[in-house]
């Protein structure tokens, strides 16, 4: 008998009425585990309704209080309006005229509207625990042309991770399409999801040794 997953687990605990239970059954084949998620977490591309919370808050808080992992959320290339002000209870800062993204407060959320190149300009090295990119069409096409993984894996703690998911993967990635970054895991996911469309799309999780 197959073992529930992490996110199953969270999708059955999450209220019936809302979008999340279907946003964690798609990304459940990835194989998250909750330790994956920790310490400082960067999600990039956060969409209206920021399903990535449901991997960083606790389902009885209607997903609106830090698990207690969560040391601090930090939110890039958000979809305006929209900010964790709106979903979480939390001290939350926009970052966007800061030079330099500050060591967090315990249970901070920070959100810039910058795209995550410009704003990891921002950031220390060997700074973030866990990034999460979930759902974008073109994820594929950034790792190999806009050099996503170099630019995320440089602000990455060591043993820390970068999980991410979306479109246009090469069907065989070369050996060295993931470097600097170790693959952990590579799956592929449905084509078609909650209304996005994606080809060759794919899930994979990352480790920085």
């Amino acid at each position: 008998m197959r073992k529930e997953s992490w996110t199953e687990r969270i999708a059955e605990e999450s209220p019936r009425d809302l979008v999340y239970p279907a946003f964690l059954r798609h990304i459940s084949p990835i194989g998250i585990e909750s330790n994956h998620v920790k310490g400082k977490v960067l999600v990039i591309g956060q969409a209206g309704a920021f399903p990535e919370k449901t991997l960083l808050t606790t389902p009885e808080s209607g997903f609106r209080e830090f698990r207690t992992e969560i040391e601090a959320i930090y939110c890039c290339d958000t979809a305006y309006p929209s900010s964790p002000e709106t979903h979480l209870n939390a001290q939350c800062t926009n970052t966007v005229f800061y030079d330099q993204i500050p060591d967090p407060s315990p249970k901070t959320a920070y959100f810039d509207l910058n795209s995550s190149y410009t704003f990891l300009q921002k950031v220390k090295p060997d700074f973030f625990d866990t990034l999460l990119m979930f759902r974008v069409v073109d994820t594929g096409t950034q790792i190999k042309k806009l050099g996503l993984i170099e630019s995320v894996a440089l602000h990455i703690k060591y043993g820390g991770y970068f999980i991410c998911s979306g479109g246009k993967f090469p069907p065989s990635p070369p050996d060295d399409f993931y470097e600097p970054l170790k693959l952990i895991k590579s799956v592929r996911l449905p084509n078609y999801s909650d209304g996005f469309p994606f080809t060759q799309n794919v899930g994979v999780i990352l480790k920085k040794d």
